[in-house]
């Protein structure tokens, strides 16, 4: 059996590589992502979530600093740098235009893995530090 670990390598590869098919094809049917800006079920929504993520951010990658594993979890530490090139959307539902500005900013990833796929991918950042990193924060005055 592939260990969480060996998945989640996998994952980061195709994360990186912006290889959408290859990431959700590491997802298990039922498997989901819990980020920022909201929740994906099934690979279909997982597939979307990472092309929106993409169009946001077209060249994001990991530096990863910090792995642990714990049974069927494998979990990153890791810097996500990248360039706002498109539209981000927000867990409002808002979407926010590309600023054009670079960010580095401090992130968590879990996998859980059943099967040998994703059950489940949580991702965690300081979303005010990304929002500061983008210059949207603190917003504008009215």
């Amino acid at each position: 059996m592939t260990s969480a670990r060996e998945i989640l390598d996998r994952l980061v590869r195709a994360l990186d590589a912006h290889d959408v098919e290859g990431a959700a094809l590491l997802f298990h049917p039922r498997g989901a992502i819990v980020g920022p800006e909201g929740t994906a079920d099934g690979r279909m929504e997982v597939a979307s979530y990472l092309e929106r993520f993409f169009v946001a951010f077209p060249d994001c990658h990991h530096l990863i600093w910090r792995q642990l594993d714990v049974g069927d979890c494998a979990v990153n530490e890791s810097t996500l740098t990248g360039t706002h090139k498109g539209p981000l959307l927000l867990p409002t539902g808002e979407e926010i235009e590309a600023t054009e500005r670079r960010f580095h900013l401090r992130a968590c990833q879990i996998a859980t893995v059943e099967d040998g796929l994703v059950i489940g991918y949580q991702f965690y950042c300081d979303q005010l530090e990304l929002l500061a990193q983008l210059g949207l924060y603190p917003p504008p005055p009215d």
